[in-house]
């Protein structure tokens, strides 16, 4: 490879430079807003998990009951639709609901 001037200021290597500044820039940016965005989220999930724990209690309160009698039988779905709607009853207009749905599945995908 024969080169007549330096490599830097051959205008081809000039733009390949600049690019990759420009990328390094913008990932260091997103790299940063999703750290940030991990922080919030696991904070959050901190005040709910006592929430989903006692969900999935009363839950598997609920589901042991069929053993008393069948009549007590009351799917997952269902459970859930009476949970949010009591939390958000109980939400007073803060918009969680979606959160508590995901934090029960969590919690109870952990338990099985």
């Amino acid at each position: 490879m024969k080169l007549t001037k330096p490599l830097l200021e051959d205008p081809s290597m000039v733009g390949v430079v600049k690019n990759y500044e420009d990328n390094s820039e913008r990932n260091e940016e997103i790299t940063s807003e999703i750290s940030y965005i991990q922080e919030q989220l696991a904070e959050k999930r901190l005040l709910f998990e006592p929430v989903a724990a006692q969900a999935v209690l009363l839950y598997e309160t609920v589901e042991k009951m069929n053993v008393l009698r069948p009549e007590y039988h009351l799917t997952q779905k269902d459970f859930m639709d009476l949970f949010v709607s009591f939390m958000e009853s109980r939400n007073r207009g803060k918009g969680a609901s979606g959160k508590l749905k995901l934090c029960f599945i969590y919690f109870s995908s952990e338990k099985q």
